[in-house]
């Protein structure tokens, strides 16, 4: 799957802790790197904090699913 796909869509990004974060996707960059809008913590399905604009690093990546559509990238 194309990472330039989930440009400007909402999305949520599991990390290797097993905690989600959620919001619009700006960028995914070749090494996995990805940098939300409106981003907001989720851990066992609550909401736990809003984050606002964040990068997180490819390393702690293991999934970005597009939440409309259901597509999923994983590493």
């Amino acid at each position: 799957m194309d990472r330039n796909s989930f440009k400007g869509k909402k999305v949520v990004v599991r990390l290797s802790d097993g905690t989600e974060v959620a919001g619009i996707c700006k960028l995914i960059d070749q090494h996995m790197n990805v940098v939300l809008t409106d981003a907001e913590e989720i851990r066992n399905g609550n909401r736990v904090a809003k984050l606002g604009t964040v990068l997180i690093r490819g390393s702690h990546v293991v999934m970005i699913q597009d939440v409309e559509s259901g597509m999923i990238n994983a590493k």
